[in-house]
């Protein structure tokens, strides 16, 4: 069996793939996350740890959360387990280290019991629990597997009129949070009330602004059209107040 490297992407992006000949007109291409970008996030992530060692664990998790889930969803569509058990296994030296200097009075057993938990049958989740239930817990990447590109059919198009099919197709590349809001808006913009279809560039956005204290709570949360969201936080960027009458 032939089996050849290949780079591709540019820095920021890079990816190493294996190409695997099978027959003799057609190849296999591995995609597996490039060990220069998973030792960087693995870096990012001590340095985290380092300065947070004075800060709670429910503190902790909440910062790391949004890194390493960001991280496996840019890699879920490659063949990811072993560079993703390889970040959980060092995180949990790592966090086993912190949990030593936090408390350097207590015995090894003492910081893995109190720290590290047993959720699902499976052992060593960095998590708060109290009385029994998970308050927050640390995203392990190895949980994310792998997932598939679904091709289009054939016979479809976006202006066929099939709205149930191009609207389960726009979950698929979203997170639960984001496609619970779209089912919860009937796929339609929170400002505008246009149609949101396959294609369109969404994003999240506040409904009680961060600036006026609103909070980071799903039920804050609305899904809507990136020119509404930028032209928004543009008019909020550039308002002036009225003078008062003289």
């Amino acid at each position: 069996m032939y089996i050849s490297q290949v780079k591709c992407g540019i820095e920021k992006t890079a990816w190493v793939g294996n190409q695997y000949s099978r027959t003799p007109l057609g190849f296999y291409l591995q995609k597996i996350p490039d060990k220069l970008k998973v030792q960087r996030h693995i870096d990012r992530m001590r340095d985290i740890v380092k300065s947070h060692e004075t800060k709670s664990q429910t503190a902790l998790i909440q910062k790391l959360n949004p890194i390493c889930r960001g991280l496996a969803n840019y890699y879920a569509f490659s063949d990811n387990l072993r560079a993703f058990k390889s970040i959980d296994h060092k995180m949990v030296y790592r966090l086993l280290k912190w949990g030593y200097n936090k408390h350097p009075n207590k015995g090894k057993r003492w910081v893995k019991n109190q720290y590290f938990h047993k959720i699902n049958n499976r052992d060593w989740y960095f998590a708060v629990v109290k009385n029994g239930k998970v308050l927050h817990s640390l995203y392990v990447h190895s949980k994310t597997g792998r997932k598939r590109y679904i091709k289009v059919k054939g016979t479809r198009s976006p202006y066929d009129g099939d709205k149930r099919y191009w609207n389960n197709r726009l979950k698929l590349g979203m997170s639960k949070s984001q496609a619970y809001l779209l089912s919860k808006q009937d796929f339609r913009c929170a400002y505008c009330q246009g149609i949101m279809t396959y294609g369109m560039v969404l994003e999240i956005d506040h409904v009680i602004t961060k600036y006026k204290d609103g909070l980071q709570i799903l039920s804050n949360f609305q899904m809507v059209h990136v020119s509404y969201h930028d032209r928004i936080h543009t008019s909020y960027l550039f308002k002036t107040e009225e003078p008062d009458e003289v």
